[in-house]
């Protein structure tokens, strides 16, 4: 038989996930839930960086709770359920647009997400900055062995 797969994200280090592991889901199926006052306080910070329109700050708090989980390493992108987060490849292309344009950083940097959240967050993009720096790299190396 094969051995278990460690259920960490792509991106995340292992002995990372087994800490998130080890802390308590936020709810019974291991997603990120944001409470009420945590919701607040992220809005009342993310207020100063972005336009956070009260209309979309539905799909906002479903957006930041789904990069939480993966962040956590509770899920892949694709294992985040459609009928509660949406097409999670629309959530993976936004927080890959927050990454480049630093909000993601800058939100943890002002403790949007409470202390832990936000050192886990910056780990998070720092991870994610230098697996896009890779990815890029072999992407130019690739272009230039074609042209060479």
């Amino acid at each position: 038989m094969h051995s278990p797969i460690p259920m960490h994200g792509p991106l995340e280090k292992p002995g990372e996930a087994r800490a998130a592991a080890r802390a308590p889901a936020d709810d019974e199926a291991g997603f990120v839930r944001l409470s009420e006052h945590e919701w607040a306080q992220f809005v009342e910070v993310a207020r100063t960086l972005i336009q956070l329109r009260p209309a979309e700050e539905d799909n906002t708090r479903r957006f930041v709770e789904a990069v939480l989980t993966v962040m956590s390493g509770r899920r892949f992108w694709a294992q985040l359920p459609s009928e509660r987060f949406g097409k999670w490849y629309l959530h993976h292309h936004r927080n890959l647009r927050w990454l480049e344009r630093g909000v993601w950083l800058a939100l943890a940097q002002r403790g949007a997400f409470g202390s832990e959240r936000s050192r886990q967050m910056i780990g998070f993009v720092e991870r994610q900055r230098a697996s896009l720096q890779r990815q890029r790299a072999r992407r130019r190396a690739r272009l230039l062995s074609k042209d060479g």
